[in-house]
């Protein structure tokens, strides 16, 4: 019997690394998605936020304000697309971390479902010996106990 565990022990070993794994991975994805939708929204602060004087502007100054907000855009721009991979990412490892405990669950169930047939048969061969007791016991108490000689 423990024999024939062993592999289903092992395999369940393995897949519930594969789920801790999983969940890290998954983890760590999560805190990616975090600081980069914070970064995200640290540069579109900024961006919102240039100070522009009432004064009149030169056009050096013009320029400098024109090309400060081109910059922006690209930074903000550059923000978005790292917020849109690591939310890929996450819902990637999210799918992953999914799977595994799905395998990890399908592993326990059946292990679940052997200890409960091997636990049942092993009700049904006690059942039967206590039959077998039980029956040798009136079969010995049907015979005469007294010698003839």
């Amino acid at each position: 019997m423990t024999t024939a565990r062993r592999p289903l022990n092992a395999l369940m070993r393995l897949r519930s690394l594969a789920e801790r794994r999983a969940r890290r991975d998954l983890g760590e994805a999560v805190m990616e998605r975090r600081d980069r939708l914070g970064e995200l929204e640290r540069r579109r602060t900024e961006q919102s936020t240039v100070d522009v004087s009432d004064a009149p502007l030169s056009s050096g100054q013009l320029l400098g304000l024109h090309l400060q907000g081109v910059r922006s855009r690209e930074l903000v721009a550059a923000a978005t697309t790292a917020h849109a991979v690591a939310e890929e990412r996450m819902q990637r490892r999210r799918l992953d971390w999914i799977t595994s405990r799905g395998e990890l669950d399908a592993v326990e169930n059946l292990d679940e479902r052997h200890r409960f047939e091997s636990a049942e048969r092993a009700r049904r061969a006690t059942d039967h010996s206590m039959d077998d007791l039980m029956a040798l016991l009136h079969v010995m108490r049907a015979e005469p106990r007294g010698d003839s000689r």
